[in-house]
């Protein structure tokens, strides 16, 4: 069980969510590729007038973004307001939350658990002291919960909680930057290669393709993203790579050489090295290992 709930009351306005059932969030966290990071819940409530939940604790960290209108939150003995453009990551102890009677939210939100979670989130400066920051409205946010969503609700097999993970993660590093990054714009700058990386994963980028979008010179650009992601930019580029090739050895038969094809390594040499370097294994004994040693090569 993840969460005690004492009382709560679903919205009358538009629902959108999924939920993984127990027995395979219980599975994920066995599951060395999904441990780090699973989405066990995603939902959208548009206008969600008489909404509201009251727990005596939870385990997950579940994530509010309020798009419009307003809400509330009590805990320890205290209200605070939940304004248009405010992030709440819920208290991990009694708490009450819910739409404002007035002007009731829209709210999109999501369910996570893993270390990976964990530490992130501390990174962004929430915490249960400080569980709500002010975001704004953000089309790119909206979009990433958006997208994790959608992809829980066309399955909730392997293939697709490793692929919610990867655009869960992406929106935890967003969510970073957006504290870290020295004002709004270099956040911005940062921000921006993360989305072509992510848009152009298949292609072999080079660091000036990286820096192009941030408007800053290459030895800025680099000295920037190091000190906010915490690795170069390339290094970074190779472990979204890494971790895609990870998910397609475990959850596809499809051969080491077209997997480092659809990555941008035509010399699967090249590519089997990259991988290694950064997954302690070959690609083919990362697939032996976490599937079993009848997988294709």
């Amino acid at each position: 069980m993840a969460m005690q709930i004492i009382g709560d009351g679903m919205p009358t306005g538009g629902v959108e969510m999924w939920q993984l059932p127990w027995s395979l969030v219980y599975e994920a966290c066995e599951d060395p590729l999904l441990a780090p990071l699973i989405v066990n819940k995603a939902g959208m409530f548009r206008r969600a007038r008489g909404h509201w939940i009251e727990r005596a604790w939870i385990d997950d960290y579940n994530l509010i973004y309020c798009i419009d209108g307003g809400g509330w939150l009590r805990y320890r003995g205290r209200s605070m307001d939940i304004h248009r453009g405010d992030l709440l990551v819920v208290p991990r102890e009694a708490h009450a939350y819910g739409a404002a009677s007035s002007d009731p939210w829209t709210i999109q939100w999501l369910h996570l658990r893993g270390s990976m979670v964990t530490e992130l989130l501390a990174l962004a400066g929430f915490s249960n002291d400080t569980p709500v920051r002010h975001i704004g409205v953000l089309n790119e946010l909206q979009s990433m919960f958006a997208n994790v969503l959608r992809t829980l609700q066309a399955g909730h097999d392997h293939v697709h909680l490793l692929h919610a993970a990867n655009q869960a993660r992406p929106l935890l590093s967003f969510l970073v930057l957006q504290r870290q990054g020295i004002g709004e714009r270099a956040g911005d700058r940062i921000a921006a290669s993360l989305r072509l990386m992510q848009q152009q994963i298949n292609e072999p980028l080079t660091l000036a393709q990286l820096a192009a979008p941030s408007g800053l010179s290459v030895s800025h650009f680099s000295r920037r993203f190091r000190e906010e992601i915490g690795h170069s930019p390339i290094d970074y580029f190779l472990r979204l790579k890494v971790d895609i090739a990870r998910e397609l050895l475990v959850t596809t038969d499809r051969t080491v050489v077209d997997i480092g094809r659809e990555l941008g390594y035509d010399d699967p040499y090249h590519f089997s090295r990259m991988f290694k370097k950064i997954a302690g294994l070959a690609p083919t004994n990362y697939r032996r290992q976490h599937r079993g040693a009848d997988a294709a090569t």
